[in-house]
C-alpha cells in the first residue's frame, strides 16, 4: 500500500508467497489491496507455497485475520487476474538496474 501512494516509486509487479496466509490468501490479498488502492495493471505473480525450509510454519489467523488483513475482509465474491511466474523474467529484463526488489 506505501508502494502505490508514494509518488516517487513505480511498482511494476507483486510476487506473494506463503507467509502469515497461504500462498492463495496473500495473491487475493495483494490484489485487494491495489483495488483499495485504485490501482490497476499491476501484476500479481503467486510464487512460493511454502516455506524454503522443510518444516511448514504455523498460521495464526486470530492474529492475521482469515485474509492477513487483520479485521478487513475480502469479498467472497472478489475476482482478479494473477500472471504467469515468468512475468518476473520479463520485468527483470525491461527494467534492468532501474528494478528494485523488495
Amino acid at each position: 500500500m506505501y508502494s502505490i501512494l508514494d509518488p516517487e516509486i513505480e511498482l511494476v509487479g507483486i510476487v506473494t508467497s506463503y507467509g502469515n496466509v497461504t500462498k492463495d490468501q496473500a495473491t487475493a490479498t495483494a490484489a485487494y489491496l491495489l483495488k483499495l488502492g485504485g490501482v490497476n495493471g499491476i501484476p500479481i505473480i503467486p510464487g512460493a507455497s511454502k516455506p524454503v525450509q522443510e518444516e511448514v510454519a504455523p498460521i495464526y489467523p486470530e492474529i492475521h485475520g482469515e485474509d492477513g488483513l487483520g479485521p478487513i475482509e475480502i469479498p467472497p465474491d472478489f475476482q482478479f487476474q494473477v500472471y504467469p511466474f515468468d512475468t518476473i523474467r520479463v520485468l527483470i529484463e525491461k527494467y534492468k538496474d532501474e528494478l528494485i526488489i523488495v
